[in-house]
């Protein structure tokens, strides 16, 4: 009888042992896979951040936004797969993965998945840094058509469009762009006469994309002209004539993103950001 007895009692602590294998291994799976799923899931996250910023970056540019989007979502972030919608001026991502569970296959699960959305869009400028001096009147500027941005007679009484951000160099801020910040309805001094040193200058930026200010309204106070800045543009300069009469810079408006702020006017120069 005592044989039979005990016969039963290591019976049943078999099938204990059994359950609680199975509860310790519930718990491993629970440790083990639910932390590495938590951090697939932030790897996705950043995969739809990524191609999201890609996708709207290159909408901002008139390029293919859903297929930057897949690019960066899938072949650079390691999704297996990217739901593209592009509605508008913003790009939605939703980034998808499957991996192999470690101890969870044992409780009956041996692929789990992680999922993660974003959202980036573009909008206009409300200030930018790395300006050229030349202020330009707003007007519908068409991409990639031709303009003459800078000549003798866009403005009278000795203005050129030339701006004096604070009293530095002409030369330099043509060469190099201002280092400064400036904003979308700053009032910005003019400064007077054809500087064709400041044009000698331009004449290395033939081929490059710049960013120039845009104005709607000009003032004069105490024998000095003013520039209500009123958006941003960007153009790809084409040609330059710092001798003879008249003198000009022409080139053609592109879109360009570029790092500012966001949400001012839409002339061109765009600025990119996640919005979800």
């Amino acid at each position: 009888m005592s044989r039979e007895l005990d016969s039963i009692q290591k019976g049943q602590a078999l099938v204990i042992a059994a359950l609680a294998m199975v509860v310790l291994v519930g718990f491993l799976a629970l440790a083990i896979d639910g932390g590495n799923a938590y951090a697939q899931r932030r790897l996705m996250q950043n995969a739809a951040d990524a191609g999201a910023l890609a996708g709207a970056w290159a909408l901002a540019l008139g390029e293919n936004a859903e297929a930057a989007a897949r690019e960066y979502t899938i072949n650079h972030n390691g999704a297996d797969s990217a739901e593209v919608t592009v509605d508008g001026q913003t790009v939605t991502v939703v980034a998808r993965k499957s991996f192999p569970s470690f101890f969870a296959g044992v409780i009956g699960i041996p692929e789990m998945a992680a999922s993660a959305e974003a959202m980036a869009g573009y909008s206009g400028a409300k200030s930018v840094t790395g300006l050229r001096p030349i202020a330009v009147e707003e007007k519908a500027y068409e991409f990639g058509n031709e303009y003459t941005i800078w000549d003798s007679d866009i403005i009278t009484d000795g203005q050129r469009g030339w701006l004096d951000f604070d009293g530095g160099q002409l030369e330099d801020w043509v060469a190099n762009g201002y280092d400064g910040t400036v904003s979308v309805d700053d009032e910005v001094e003019g400064k007077q006469g054809e500087n064709a040193s400041a044009l000698q200058e331009a004449e290395d930026l033939i081929g490059q994309t710049v960013v120039v200010c845009a104005y709607d309204q000009m003032h004069k106070e105490q024998g000095k002209w003013y520039y209500r800045i009123s958006s941003f543009a960007a153009f790809k300069i084409t040609d330059v004539k710092s001798t003879g009469s008249p003198k000009w810079i022409r080139g053609q408006c592109q879109p360009l993103v570029a790092v500012g702020e966001w949400g001012g006017p839409d002339h061109g120069v765009r600025v990119v950001r996640l919005t979800k």
